[in-house]
């Protein structure tokens, strides 16, 4: 049984590659760009700009910000949409400590000394939009040993109790790939509050764009980041819509489970 599971599981990423195209290009563009940010605050370090709590606080959260991100498109690339959420919470939670440091910057010195910063406070200290306080609770929800949780491996096939375990990763391109999105638009809005925080003392230390293109396009066309970012949520916008124009799900997920059921 194991085997067999593993073996669908890892098949899903080529059974949904059509589905993840456009994912998988504009998570290359926005993950690089949370990396690009640690790179440049270790870079103003070397050209001797004084180390500060909120940068080194940065560096490391940008770092667990984009392993997130990273963990949860192998997962839900691979059908495991339960796993998924508990990396899409850690993702939120990541964000919204990096959007402290930034509007607040003193916290992060009591941070990196061993202060722990509890998400709830974290999204008071922040007053986070009741929209990202809903989605957070039922992500809370989700990935608690709540029975609602079980949603995520276990298809409900009427009100008479009648129902489908899904063991390992069940083929569900839709929600695959709208679930992957979901770290895109966290890391956009840490992007955002970034640089318009960052951008002038990096533009100072010539480490506001990571890579001559783009410096050169900034210099001759006046591309800044604000443009930059808004031309990738407008990319992420397009990608949304191609996945919400897929058909539901449901019924080729049954169709899955039924082809990996023990006795087959």
């Amino acid at each position: 049984m194991f085997d067999r599971v593993l073996a669908i599981s890892e098949g899903l990423p080529d059974r949904t590659a059509l589905e993840f195209e456009g994912v998988r290009a504009v998570y290359t563009l926005v993950m690089g760009s949370v990396y690009h940010v640690a790179q440049r605050l270790i870079d103003a370090k070397q050209r001797g700009s004084a180390p500060n709590g909120p940068d080194e606080a940065l560096i490391v959260l940008c770092n667990r910000l984009y392993n997130e991100s990273f963990a949860g498109y192998v997962v839900l690339s691979h059908g495991l949409l339960g796993a998924g959420r508990h990396h899409t919470r850690a993702a939120i939670e990541t964000a919204n400590l990096a959007i402290l440091f930034l509007l607040k910057p003193d916290h992060a010195e009591s941070w990196l000394g061993g202060k722990k910063y509890p998400p709830g406070r974290v999204r008071e200290l922040i007053d986070a939009p009741e929209e990202v306080r809903e989605w957070y609770s039922w992500l809370s929800t989700m990935t608690h040993t709540n029975y609602a949780a079980s949603r995520a491996s276990v298809f409900r096939l009427n009100d008479q109790g009648d129902q489908v375990l899904f063991y390992g990763g069940y083929y569900a391109p839709r929600a695959m790939a709208s679930a992957t999105m979901r770290f895109v638009w966290i890391a956009l809005g840490f992007l955002h509050l970034f640089y318009e925080c960052y951008s002038e003392r990096l533009e100072e230390l010539r480490l506001l764009w990571p890579a001559a293109q783009l410096a050169s396009l900034a210099d001759e066309h006046g591309l800044t980041w604000d443009m930059y970012l808004k031309f990738l949520e407008a990319f992420a916008e397009d990608v949304n819509a191609e996945i919400l124009a897929l058909p539901e799900d449901e019924v080729g997920s049954q169709v899955w489970a039924d082809s990996i059921r023990p006795d087959r």
